[in-house]
């Protein structure tokens, strides 16, 4: 699923345009972005467990098999561990402003 099929992203947007014109203007919603990577953190730990579940698939495969794998892995759960509190930082400091 890509961000312009997402429900965080259509709920984000509204449609709007003049009477008469056959055209459509979408209009970015405040706070949008945030909402969109969210829906998206939520995705991310999905695809850490599908990760984990083929690295547990591979546990007796030899090395060079699991090698791409492990990094995707490493890399997804450094996002899993850091990004909620970065998003929370992002939340404060959006209030503060």
């Amino acid at each position: 699923m890509n961000a312009t099929s997402s429900s965080a992203w259509d709920s984000s947007t509204k449609g709007s345009g003049a009477p008469g014109w056959r055209g459509a203007v979408c209009t970015i919603r405040e706070g949008c972005w945030s909402n969109v990577l969210e829906f998206k953190l939520r995705n991310n730990t999905a695809f850490l467990q599908i990760a984990e579940e083929g690295l547990d698939i591979l546990a007796d495969a030899e090395p060079n098999r699991r090698v791409r794998l492990e990094e995707v892995h490493d890399l997804y759960s450094f996002f899993d561990e850091e990004l909620p509190a970065l998003m929370a930082r992002w939340r404060a400091r959006k209030e503060k402003a």
